[in-house]
Order: structure tokens, then C-alpha cells, then sequence
């Protein structure tokens, strides 16, 4: 499906998240993470496309919507031509490395690996 400005918000939400202009938080849903854009406008990843409710089963690649304070408004997903499965799996984890500050503790991680002399066993 053609879609122009999908596609141009998509991407810049791709390039603000790399960046690191865009804070994702987490919710209670397992791989669902928001970014709030100002007063009224929310994007939100999902770790699937659709969902079967007959089955309640999740399927599809990642993708990211458009929200305002009571309902969806954009989905994109991978049926937008150009937007890629790879660069939404990229998104997704973007967001959850922001919104769980994992590179804050893959730094850590480093430091202490780091101060180990190197005959020593890393603790557990």
C-alpha cells in the first residue's frame, strides 16, 4: 500500500529513536513501548501486525501506531510500501533498549568485565 506520509513519519521516528531524541517507555504489555510526542499524540510499538481474536493468536512483524488520547489513528506495518520488517524489528528494539536503559547496564557490564583482572572468574 502506498502510503507517503506514513512513510515519512516512520522513517523519522527510525532516525529521532536511533538518535536517541525519542525516550520510549515501558508498559505492562511484553514488548509494547510508547513515546509520547506532546499533548495528545502517542506512538506505540507492537511486537506483532494483527491479531487472530478468534484464536487470540499474535501474528505478523513488528509494527508502531499513531495514537491520540482515545484511539489508534496510523498503523505501520510492513504492507506500507517501504517500510521494511528489518527496520521495524530495529524499531522495537530501539524502543525497548530506551525504555529498559539496557545500554546504561551493557555499560555496566562492560566497566565490571573491564576491572577483572584477567585470571579472575567472573562472579555468580
Amino acid at each position: 500500500m502506498q502510503d507517503d506520509k506514513a512513510l515519512q513519519l516512520f522513517y523519522k521516528i527510525l532516525e529521532k529513536t536511533r538518535s536517541k531524541g525519542l525516550h520510549w517507555e515501558a508498559t505492562a504489555e511484553d514488548g509494547q513501548y510508547v513515546a509520547a510526542l506532546g499533548p495528545g499524540l502517542i506512538l506505540k510499538t507492537w511486537p506483532f501486525t494483527d491479531e487472530d481474536v478468534d484464536v487470540g493468536e499474535k501474528i505478523g512483524p513488528p509494527s508502531v501506531t499513531l495514537n491520540d488520547e482515545n484511539k489508534m489513528l496510523l498503523d505501520m506495518n510492513h504492507r506500507i510500501d517501504g517500510i521494511s520488517v528489518s527496520d521495524l524489528e530495529e524499531l522495537l528494539l530501539l524502543a525497548k533498549r530506551s525504555a529498559l536503559n539496557i545500554d546504561r547496564t551493557i555499560d555496566d557490564a562492560l566497566g565490571r568485565l573491564d576491572k577483572l583482572r584477567d585470571e579472575e572468574d567472573i562472579p555468580f
